[in-house]
């Protein structure tokens, strides 16, 4: 583990903020668990594969994120202790996060269908070692049983908690209105229509649901979100969400951008979730930033 621990703070340290240090990041993580992997192999069942979940899973991965991983098995999950253990003790001796599932094919479609946090984790799954043949039809198979409960499912995902406003002074980056769970909201929605994990923003394109000026504009609020959360990761892991006033001067974010990329995502979400509905839905740009505030200052 002290190579890829040495890897990773040397990343964390000199890359530029965004997606592509995300995407690093993911591919660094993902050699580290297959070389655990591997070196656990006596130990492992026939029929194993561990899957990436959640942000991780997405290729998303930032300095303060937690990880989330699923061992897909054919046996009993007891009977896959020894493997699990071996790959996950190094890592939580490393001091890193892990969230872990041991689960087999039925219990995962079961977690799926009584559970949508577990559903939207595995909507982003993504194998990084093991039987990837069999790992992808159990993914595949999660995504086209949530197409079939297509309303059940996207009734869910619009009820869920979205704090706040892209508009506040310290908007909160990830869980707040606008921010990455906002962004996701969109990628499980193609995926839940299409069937698909991992669909991402095309797939709404190409159903029909988002043009391309849209999906242009969630493309570059993602890029703009991952690199403010990136930076505030790096500077401040203990609250690496927050837009904090103090936090953007320690880290030169450009808070006005960021607040834009927010209202983007925030006012998209709203469009796609009216179209979706069947209810008007205006294509107006929110306003930037600046603007926002000045009138927000002289009162109106």
């Amino acid at each position: 583990m002290q190579p890829y621990l040495a890897a990773r703070e040397e990343l964390i340290a000199s890359a530029d903020p965004g997606t592509e240090a995300a995407e690093e990041l993911c591919a660094l993580m993902d050699e580290a668990v297959s070389a655990l992997a591997e070196a656990a192999s006596a130990r492992a069942p026939k029929r194993v594969a561990i899957v990436a979940l959640g942000g991780w899973g997405a290729g998303r991965l930032l300095p303060a994120s937690d990880l989330d991983l699923l061992v897909l098995c054919d046996e009993p999950p007891v009977k896959v202790k020894p493997f699990v253990e071996a790959v996950l003790y190094p890592l939580w001796d490393a001091g890193l996060a892990i969230g872990h599932q041991v689960r087999t094919r039925k219990q995962q479609l079961t977690a799926v269908r009584a559970d949508t946090d577990t559903l939207t984790a595995t909507l982003n799954g993504r194998v990084v070692c093991g039987d990837a043949g069999w790992a992808d039809a159990v993914l595949a198979e999660c995504a086209a049983d949530a197409a079939k409960r297509s309303r059940e499912v996207l009734r869910a995902l619009s009820a869920r908690p979205r704090p706040g406003s892209p508009y506040l002074l310290e908007p909160d980056l990830k869980d707040g209105a606008g921010g990455q769970r906002d962004l996701d909201e969109l990628a499980w929605t193609a995926s839940v229509l299409t069937g698909r994990p991992r669909a991402g923003f095309e797939a709404l394109v190409d159903e029909g649901i988002i043009d391309s000026a849209e999906r242009a504009r969630l493309d570059s609020a993602a890029e703009k979100i991952a690199a403010a959360r990136w930076d505030l990761g790096r500077a401040r892991p203990r609250a690496a969400t927050l837009l904090a006033l103090d936090a953007v001067e320690d880290v030169r974010i450009n808070a006005a951008l960021v607040q834009s990329a927010l209202a983007d995502a925030h006012h998209t979400l709203l469009t796609v979730r009216r179209r979706l509905a069947g209810g008007r839905a205006p294509d107006l740009r929110p306003l930037a930033s600046p603007r926002l505030f000045e009138l927000l200052e002289r009162g109106e």
